[in-house]
């Protein structure tokens, strides 16, 4: 649901006339290729390995105004790429003339999205109903303060529409979402 999230916000983006670039920083399980329906072949993490000049991976979308990087081949240190200077310095210089977004992986299991919320202007939580744990939501919002992310918001993802009610009023008819979930 993340990548879904993330392509949407980048197209709501594009559609409004600003300039935007997506790119797949889930280098373990990268999905925007297959999302945007292109070829990710090459990618972030041969720009960031030195391999290619980002202009080189920069794809057009489906959309207008909306640019990708796929996130190119997996390296067996995805962490150490995301934290790097080239990455830090690759995201300053896109958000020169666009909007960046960054589709990182889950912040729980591993830590490279607690690396990239480091140096970003902000981030977006994304949690799915009925899966997503009020603890697992707590201990989501810690490890952002403890890297010093900024978290702008929670988007609550996979609510059934026909109970979006008791999901968004936590507790007013389906207390089962809000006794046991976030």
């Amino acid at each position: 649901g993340k990548s879904t999230v993330a392509a949407t916000l980048a197209r709501v983006l594009g559609a409004s006339g600003q300039s935007v670039v997506i790119i797949d920083a889930d280098l373990r399980r990268p999905t925007l290729a297959k999302v945007f329906d292109v070829v990710g072949t090459v990618g972030l993490s041969h720009v960031l390995t030195g391999q290619v000049p980002v202009e080189d991976v920069l794809l057009t979308t489906d959309q207008d105004n909306v640019r990708l990087v796929t996130s190119g081949r997996t390296p067996p240190n995805p962490s150490e790429l995301l934290g790097s200077v080239r990455m830090h310095e690759l995201v300053a210089r896109l958000t020169e003339d666009h909007v960046v977004i960054l589709d990182a992986p889950p912040l729980l299991p591993v830590t490279d999205a607690g690396v990239l919320a480091g140096f970003c202007d902000g981030t977006l939580l994304v949690f799915a109903v009925g899966k997503t744990h009020k603890e697992q939501a707590r201990l989501a919002a810690r490890m952002m303060s403890q890297v010093g992310g900024r978290v702008l918001g929670v988007v609550l993802n996979l609510a059934p529409q026909r109970k979006v009610g008791g999901v968004v009023y936590g507790g007013y008819g389906y207390s089962s979402y809000s006794s046991d979930y976030a």
